[in-house]
């Protein structure tokens, strides 16, 4: 299901109420139970209040001075005035100590140093006090831990107590209310906390991908049974809510109270409007920044994509001119996106202001710049259906979610009598309606820009469902289009035949998308006459090397993993003129045998820069390698890193596979990646959670991407065409990889290679 937003929170408290003076023993004894309490705070203060924690989920602790007799505890809870909290307060609450529970009573009771075991109800604190003061105050979210021999009767004390609270708080799932054991447990000093450093350390371990900046109850219950150790650790219970459908459903979605450790902030680049809804602001800029710039990776900003002037210009047009479709296609890998994602990129203020780009935008000729608000939603199709992706474009314009409720599931099962309103509020039917009164209030179309068409759930359906009624939208004075759509889909071209050994050359006509082929239909839903192809050789050549020269420019910092930081590589080109001239003569090859492909040309001048000894530009078995493409790079590099990591070529090439096989945003790590490996591949693999990070830390990073769905990261190929090349291997080794030179790349009707063809469409 799709997370809400957490709650938000004007305040965060910690309260720990830790009783260290006890006179029980020896003095060592006193002094270790002492240490042993503090570390306790230690590990509660270092998750809720930990300084590393940014404004939004760190917790203010507060402790009493001393706590000695039941004056003092009552004094300084008092002092925090726990009746009054405010409904936008979070509440924590951490107490631990000695627990009293009388034979001839059902409470409980934590015992202070001035305690009597004999006198508890005048000498000792009621613990259901308390609990019942936090739940029944005005705070909507609400955690308290007791710590505490006995702790598990507060569950029957409380139910038996809080049936005076309000009906509404009583059912609410956001207050948590967790014991160290049942009624007879007596947990040893530091069982709770052990529980609580396990779940920590467990969130921030990477492979276990919680990406949100919060967890929810349901996370918390999965992480407790993931990490659970009897010999070593408290058997927590949830003593409060009562379980029910209403608090199950509650606990699905994140609290404020549990703030994930594993989440890492990231400012955004891009502003609102651009975003894809749904996604993590990382995502957003990984994927249209680094198109736009042709990072290699996902380290420091750099822009390495300077060409591409003609088509750039075309597009500027579109933007001005009266057209109201514009569609970019292109065989996959030859910078459709990059297109796209420069437009994106450049329109927006945000990205134009930050202080890394700054420059960078600042040098874009005058005839090539973007005008600021050129684009005012972009999103990317992949694995999405048409109501989702209207869905998306409707909250990016700045409409609101809460307008469709149901909507769109009733629409299929509504009978005809049904209400109409529904019908009126699906996500297709709000979009169109919001479009047009936004452009007729701004008296100019809107502009939209859709990527990855070929790669939704259905893209048939996306183009006649959703884009052919966005393309027909009309403003109301003059008929002018309330909308200009900016449309990226991938399509084959066809290739001339070629001597074998060289590279294919692509036929001078452009294609004719026949009947049946998604380019031909999203042409005729649109209505579109422009049409623009990124894959000419001749026209690609120059760029690609200019690319490639730029890559190989590239400082090394968050370039990739350790095994390219070799002590041999002469560094980057500057003030050495005969290391320059190489790297010109190598992008010039690079790009003679890789063209109209930017994908390959990135993955060649990564392996280049990992070398020890650069090759010679005419060396034959390295341009064979081009020539063959991203299979034979792909090789080259699970090889290399293979000799590197002294690990099996198979079973990093399991990793990657795997990967390819996820479905939805990408195959989740945790326990689900091992598995999958361990399935695929042909020869055993003792520990795939090891090759997995082996892959992480190394080269072959580079072939993955991160996204996020139900708030934790999965992984998928960076690229569809390397998913494919993936998917296609019969086996799981290096030399399961079909190898296909360019000669081969025909992608006529009698000499489509599975790789290339995808499903009825012939996507490639």
């Amino acid at each position: 299901m799709r997370r809400d937003p957490v709650a938000s929170t004007y305040a965060r408290r910690l309260l720990v109420i830790a009783v260290t003076e006890y006179d029980d023993g020896s003095p060592a004894q006193q002094q270790a139970f002492r240490t042993g309490v503090s570390a306790q705070v230690t590990i509660v203060e270092g998750w809720w209040a930990d300084p590393g924690l940014d404004d939004g989920r760190r917790f203010a602790p507060a402790r009493p001075k001393q706590l000695r007799d039941l004056r003092d505890l009552r004094e300084f809870l008092l002092k925090e005035e726990l009746a009054e909290v405010d409904d936008d307060e979070a509440l924590v609450v951490y107490v631990t100590g000695h627990g009293l529970a009388p034979a001839n009573s059902p409470q409980h009771f934590l015992r202070l140093p001035d305690s009597y075991e004999d006198r508890p109800l005048s000498t000792a604190f009621p613990t259901a006090e308390l609990i019942a003061t936090v739940l029944d105050s005005r705070a909507t979210h609400v955690l308290v831990m007791v710590d505490s021999c006995f702790s598990g009767r507060l569950e029957t004390e409380l139910k038996a107590n809080l049936k005076a609270l309000r009906e509404r708080r009583r059912s609410l799932g956001s207050l948590v209310v967790l014991a160290a054991g049942n009624d007879e447990s007596r947990p040893r000093l530091g069982q709770f906390t052990n529980l609580l450093r396990a779940a920590h350390e467990h969130c921030a371990d990477r492979a276990n991908g919680y990406a949100g900046s919060h967890l929810s109850w349901q996370d918390w219950k999965g992480i407790v049974g993931a990490v659970f150790d009897a010999k070593t650790m408290a058997d927590v219970h949830e003593i409060w809510p009562t379980p029910s459908a209403t608090v199950q459903r509650a606990h699905q979605q994140p609290s404020p109270c549990l703030p994930n450790p594993g989440y890492a902030a990231v400012e955004p680049v891009l502003g609102a409007s651009l975003s894809q809804v749904g996604w993590t602001r990382t995502e957003l800029d990984t994927y249209w920044i680094s198109r736009a710039s042709g990072q290699p990776g996902a380290g420091g900003p750099g822009w390495y994509f300077t060409g591409r002037a003609e088509l750039v210009k075309r597009v500027l047009a579109f933007l001005v001119g009266t057209e109201n479709v514009l569609v970019v296609t292109g065989e996959a890998g030859s910078g459709k996106s990059v297109l796209l994602a420069r437009m994106v990129t450049l329109s927006d203020a945000r990205f134009r202001a930050d202080p890394h780009y700054g420059p960078l935008v600042a040098d874009i000729p005058e005839e090539l710049d973007v005008p600021v608000g050129s684009v005012d939603a972009a999103v990317l199709a992949r694995n999405s259906n048409p109501d989702e992706l209207a869905q998306t474009l409707y909250e990016a314009l700045g409409g609101s979610p809460s307008v469709f409720g149901t909507a769109h599931t009733a629409r299929t099962r509504t009978a005809p009598r049904g209400p109409a309103k529904l019908l009126d509020e699906g996500p297709v039917v709000a979009l169109c309606r919001l479009v047009g009164e936004l452009a007729l209030l701004r008296g100019q179309p809107l502009t939209l820009v859709v990527d990855g068409i070929d790669e939704a759930r259905n893209p048939t359906r996306v183009i006649t469902d959703l884009l052919r009624p966005l393309s027909q939208l009309r403003m109301n004075t003059g008929g002018r289009p309330a909308v200009r759509l900016l449309l990226g889909v991938r399509s084959p071209r066809e290739y001339t035949t070629a001597a074998e050994g060289e590279a294919q050359r692509p036929s001078t006509s452009t294609p004719t998308a026949p009947s049946t082929d998604l380019l031909g239909l999203l042409i005729r839903a649109t209505h579109s006459g422009n049409l623009i192809r990124t894959d000419d050789v001749e026209a690609t050549r120059g760029d690609i090397a200019a690319y490639v020269r730029a890559l190989l420019r590239a400082p090394y910092e968050g370039q990739g993993g350790a095994e390219e930081e070799q002590p041999g590589y002469p560094g980057p080109d500057r003030a050495q003129p005969q290391l320059r001239y190489q790297h010109r003569s190598l992008a010039a090859a690079v790009a003679e045998e890789v063209s109209p492909s930017f994908l390959d040309a990135r993955i060649a001048s990564e392996r280049l820069r990992s070398m020890r000894v650069l090759p010679s530009p005419d060396d034959p078995p390295w341009r064979r390698t081009l020539r063959e493409g991203t299979e034979a790079l792909l090789r080259e590099d699970l090889g290399e890193v293979a000799r590197w990591h002294d690990t099996p070529a198979e079973h990093l090439m399991a990793v990657l596979r795997t990967s390819a096989f996820g479905q939805g945003a990408g195959l989740p790590w945790a326990d689900i990646w091992p598995a999958a490996v361990r399935a695929l591949c042909l020869t055993p693999v003792a520990d795939p959670d090891a090759v997995i990070r082996q892959v992480m830390g190394s080269r072959l990073n580079g072939y993955l991407t991160t996204a996020v769905e139900d708030e934790r990261t999965v992984y998928r190929p960076i690229h569809e065409r390397i998913s494919e090349t993936l998917r296609y291997a019969p086996q799981c080794s290096v030399s399961g990889i079909r190898t296909r030179t360019r000669t081969r790349r025909s992608v006529s009707p009698r000499s489509r290679s599975p790789l290339r063809t995808r499903n009825s469409y012939g996507l490639s």
